[in-house]
């Protein structure tokens, strides 16, 4: 997501994030977006800091599994005996710790914000507006979480409080100071892949347990159609078209794969959950073409998607992981030179008006 982000807003020559309003999505896409978000908005203040330059995206690429996987084994799995103190604040170190602590470095410490810091860039449009909507296990609802009050997102014209899917973290912890949270966090609380990652506790009674927003929401699609049908007035009055641009980590999917080779014991034990992690995610590009679909009905201007894809190969796949090996990594880098990928970039300059 960085890196696509780079080459297309180096390409538009700024024009895609001068003209970018809402950031929505899950997981390393979000850290991504927020890193590149960042970069843009340090450049406004200090000419120093090149938004498009390589070594970011070397910094993202950094490990960042081993030294979780190493506090897994040596302290989560046994008693923990560490604290740390954050804000005030005491708590235990574990690898949810670590991942922060691990992220902040490769990030050369400029996400080390809290939410309150991104309120007047957001609020003046300096910035894109950012909806973090991790999935809360308890019931299944959204947490939509934005430096900016977006209660008018988890409202519905039913009116019936029971029904509504999302709940809003400003309001919810409206006594206890939420703009406070620390920014890394609350990339964590978007990226908190089960088993991986601890699952993220929100001092609620009964304590409300939330983690990857991929499971709900895993491209953003809901959140910003959402967005478009609460904000539908304004936009049919100052805006002639909208663009939707959706950074996918792969194609797809098309046809089902039929699973014609024998399997091991090992394979047929792990098969019900990966089929099952893997389809929700097809399921979820049907609901969201679905969406899309309602979205250019009632909205009068014209709603363009484009997708920009993570291309591999079917027997070189890249790892969803936060460890990639130097293929990987080239991988990746080749996708930006995809022909498909390649006519998507002509599509945004054209649309942009870029010359």
């Amino acid at each position: 997501s960085l890196l696509a982000l780079q080459h297309l807003d180096s390409l538009s020559q700024g024009e895609l994030f001068k003209h970018s309003v809402l950031i929505a999505g899950s997981s390393g896409g979000m850290i991504g977006s927020a890193y590149f978000r960042e970069l843009k908005h340090r450049n406004f203040h200090d000419s120093t800091i090149n938004p498009y330059d390589f070594k970011y995206g070397q910094d993202l690429s950094s490990d960042i599994l081993n030294p979780m996987i190493f506090t897994l084994a040596v302290n989560d799995m046994l008693i923990r005996t560490q604290r740390f103190e954050y804000d005030g604040e005491k708590y235990w170190k574990d690898r949810a710790y670590t991942f922060e602590r691990i992220l902040n470095k490769h990030t050369r410490g400029f996400l080390d914000k809290k939410l309150r810091d991104y309120l007047e860039a957001e609020k003046n449009a300096d910035i894109p507006l950012m909806i973090f909507s991790p999935s809360i296990v308890n019931d299944g609802r959204r947490m939509l979480i934005s430096s900016l009050p977006i209660s008018f997102m988890k409202e519905t014209e039913l009116q019936i409080d029971h029904l509504g899917e999302n709940v809003e973290y400003q309001s919810l912890f409206n006594k206890n100071n939420p703009l406070n949270t620390r920014f890394l966090s609350i990339l964590r609380m978007s990226a908190s892949f089960p088993y991986i990652m601890t699952s993220v506790n929100l001092p609620t009674d009964p304590r409300i347990e939330v983690f990857d927003a991929g499971l709900r929401d895993n491209y953003g699609i809901k959140t910003i159609v959402k967005y478009i049908y609460n904000m539908k007035p304004w936009l049919e009055e100052n805006t002639s078209g909208i663009i939707i641009l959706q950074i996918r980590d792969g194609l797809k999917r098309k046809t089902q794969k039929q699973g014609s080779q024998k399997q091991s014991l090992a394979e047929r034990l792990l098969t019900p959950f990966g089929s099952l992690y893997g389809n929700w995610f097809q399921v979820q590009d049907y609901n969201n073409d679905e969406l899309i679909e309602y979205a250019s009905d009632w909205y009068s201007g014209s709603l363009e998607l484009i997708n920009y894809q993570l291309k591999s190969q079917d027997d070189e796949p890249i790892s969803l992981s936060w460890h990639l090996t130097t293929k990987e990594k080239n991988n990746i880098l080749y996708s930006l030179k995809d022909p498909e990928n390649i006519e998507a970039e002509k599509k945004l300059l054209q649309l942009l008006e870029v010359k």
